[in-house]
């Protein structure tokens, strides 16, 4: 977590993640989230899912490497299927609710044991092992959903970039330099002004 840089505003977000979504590889096209399918999600994970990963859910129909929340509860790419799998399978902690994962052994879970001061479940980065048993490390990375996709948006773009479908990645690469760009201007102005 790098509270020092600014985080991406929410409107930004989801205009970078739907061009990213554009020129993703992964094309799942599981059910949008209804309110039925959130309700057992919840229920079955003991997660309360933030209202930004629902809209994300809803908004990019091709997931961006994050597990769909619709009422598809089987399918491969759905977070109650991920998580049946790499608890029941792998051996993942029953803590930690993934909702993203690499074939690596990377992935992005909920700890369901804490939450932040603003109520959520924090989020961590945890890397197992190659036997998918192993827990080889854990580091807390985002304290919401909000500072996850502002802080991880970044690397999904320069992943992506390698994509077949490369031009909406370099415009999302162009809006997320120009956003940094000024936000760098506006910290330089700052420091000008104080005396």
């Amino acid at each position: 977590m790098n509270q020092d840089k600014p985080l991406l505003p929410i409107e930004l977000i989801f205009q970078l993640l739907g061009i990213c979504s554009q020129a993703s590889r992964f094309k799942l096209n599981n059910k949008s989230p209804t309110t039925d399918s959130i309700a057992h999600i919840q229920a079955v994970t003991g997660v309360t899912i933030p209202e930004l990963y629902i809209r994300y859910a809803s908004e990019t129909p091709n997931g961006l490497d994050l597990w769909t929340l619709g009422d598809d509860f089987d399918e491969r790419g759905h977070i109650l299927c991920q998580n049946r799998y790499w608890h029941e399978e792998d051996g993942l902690p029953e803590k930690y609710i993934i909702f993203n994962s690499g074939h690596d052994g990377d992935c992005y879970c909920w700890d369901r044991e804490e939450k932040s001061l603003d109520c959520e479940q924090c989020i961590y980065h945890v890397s197992v092992g190659e036997d998918r048993c192993t827990v080889l490390g854990v580091s807390k990375i985002a304290n919401n959903f909000y500072e996850f996709l502002g802080s991880e948006l970044p690397s999904m773009i320069e992943y992506l970039e390698y994509s077949d479908n490369n031009e909406p990645i370099l415009q999302a690469k162009r809006m997320l330099n120009s956003w940094l760009e000024s936000q760098a201007l506006d910290i330089q102005l700052a420091k000008q002004d104080q005396p």
